[in-house]
């Protein structure tokens, strides 16, 4: 006879927050197997994620579902199961459909606990699985005062402590410094350094080697991280403009206008406090 105790976790994660991470490694704690659902192409998603000032493309289901994998891949008793509603559930449903198995199928197996954020949630579900017990998780957000929709709502940079690592990787913007060598080196390493980030000294290198250094930035980046460039421009055009910002040092309006930058000009006291102010902004908008 199987004995284990196996618990349910669900929700639409628009996005994932660390929220979400600690009930579900708290849930995790408390079974011997925990299946974790994430709810894609619900009633109202596509609503939601239209209003969002987090990322909208960070909000798709697909996404959403490699995060959600990803984060917890390392968990053996954490099993992740995608359940899209559109599919599945009847029209005017949402959710947790207890006119649908496909939860319990796509389980395979019959849960002991359900996991739940919000009492509210109790009534609902109890007619679903009538013969499991409820776990109420840190209902009142005492310990991570965080919700999907205040991040929706604000944007991701307003609320970075409480996005995993993974979405900060895919949210943290680029800006390649150009123009005088001595000045771009100088202020790569002083705004890497006031703004507590990661940044890249050399792009000299293959297209592999590139990529591989600016997923190593990403994972490593505090909201924004910082490219250097190299003397043989013409050669790296294309990949500068895959990025999102560029700050060009003393550069003419051909130049500017050439490469689509934001042109920091004087001496090194005045560049240093333009980019320091440029910067703030990118973070607060």
């Amino acid at each position: 006879m199987d004995s284990k105790k196996i618990g349910f976790y669900g929700g639409k994660m628009l996005p994932l927050h660390i929220g979400h991470i600690f009930s579900i490694l708290h849930a995790a704690s408390r079974v011997d197997e925990l299946h974790v659902f994430l709810f894609v192409n619900t009633l109202n998603e596509e609503e939601l994620i239209s209003k969002s000032k987090f990322p909208k493309d960070l909000l798709k289901p697909d996404i959403r579902e490699l995060i959600l994998k990803y984060e917890f891949e390392e968990y053996s008793n954490i099993k992740t199961h995608t359940i899209d509603c559109k599919k599945y559930f009847k029209p005017g449903k949402d959710g947790w459909d207890y006119n649908s198995p496909i939860v319990i199928d796509s389980a395979g197996c019959l849960p002991n606990v359900i996991f739940i954020n919000e009492i509210n949630q109790k009534e609902y579900l109890e007619k679903i699985y009538p013969f499991a017990e409820f776990e109420l998780i840190d209902e009142n957000r005492a310990l991570f005062d965080i919700s999907s929709t205040k991040i929706r709502e604000e944007g991701a940079f307003k609320n970075w402590e409480f996005l995993t690592k993974s979405y900060r990787s895919l949210c943290a913007k680029s800006i390649v410094i150009l123009g005088n060598q001595t000045y771009r080196n100088r202020l790569i390493l002083d705004l890497s350094k006031l703004f507590n980030t990661s940044f890249i000294g050399d792009i000299n290198c293959s297209e592999a080697e590139i990529k591989k250094k600016i997923l190593d930035a990403r994972f490593n980046s505090n909201r924004v991280f910082f490219i250097n460039s190299i003397d043989n421009e013409e050669k790296y055009i294309p990949f500068y403009k895959l990025h999102n910002y560029r700050f060009s040092i003393n550069f003419t309006e051909e130049e500017i206008e050439k490469y689509q930058s934001i042109n920091l000009y004087g001496e090194y006291d005045k560049i240093f406090k333009q980019g320091v102010l440029r910067i703030k902004s990118i973070i607060s908008s």
